[in-house]
């Protein structure tokens, strides 16, 4: 990773930063750097920005048109730039509920309050992260990451291969997403969409 800073001078002589830019840089394909600029205003953290950077979705606060505060998950879209080079944002405003996707699976972590606030943080800033499922007592190993556009919580086994929650557990094997983001709201996406939603 590699960061420049941009400032600007007032007119008193004061310093502001105004923005940053971020460069991702793969050593075994260069071909694969990834540069990308952010407001400082913006919101951005910096672990957000590599998340970013990474592919993966990161919870972002805004204000809607009436001034309400309001969140959406924000995605960069790799294939496609503006016109300064910058990869264009994709936004995904539906309903979700983060906590309530956790809930369904049987994390140990669930045992501690703290833990499953690091959890939530941590998936809210784009992070993957590794978490253990319980079954018959035992752990086993997956990572979580949030996949905002398919609105799930996807699981990866330990090889980093995308597992469905029964497969993970043993269980039969199925391809269908793990957890749904906006499980209260999936009969009416179905009507608008005309499209099932997996589960």
């Amino acid at each position: 990773m590699e960061y420049d800073l941009y400032f600007s001078k007032d007119q008193y002589g004061r310093y502001k930063l105004d923005q940053y830019q971020v460069v991702l840089n793969s050593d075994a394909h260069p071909e694969q750097n990834k540069r990308q600029t952010f407001a400082v205003d913006a919101g951005h953290p910096t672990a957000q920005a590599l998340n970013l950077l990474e592919g993966r979705a990161v919870e972002q606060e805004y204000r809607n048109a009436l001034g309400e505060r309001q969140t959406a998950w924000v995605k960069l879209d790799f294939n496609d730039k503006d016109n300064a080079g910058n990869f264009k944002r994709r936004e995904y405003h539906a309903h979700t509920d983060l906590e309530k996707a956790l809930e369904a699976l049987p994390l140990r972590e669930k045992a501690s309050h703290a833990e499953m606030e690091k959890l939530l943080q941590g998936l809210r800033n784009g992070e993957r992260l590794a978490v253990d499922l319980v079954k018959d007592g035992k752990g086993i190993p997956v990572t979580l990451e949030v996949n905002a556009s398919l609105k799930n919580v996807d699981l990866y086994n330990s090889n980093g291969k995308r597992v469905a929650r029964s497969e993970a557990l043993g269980e039969r094997k199925e391809k269908a997403p793990v957890v749904s983001l906006n499980q209260g709201n999936e009969e009416k996406e179905r009507r608008k969409t005309g499209m099932a939603m997996n589960q």
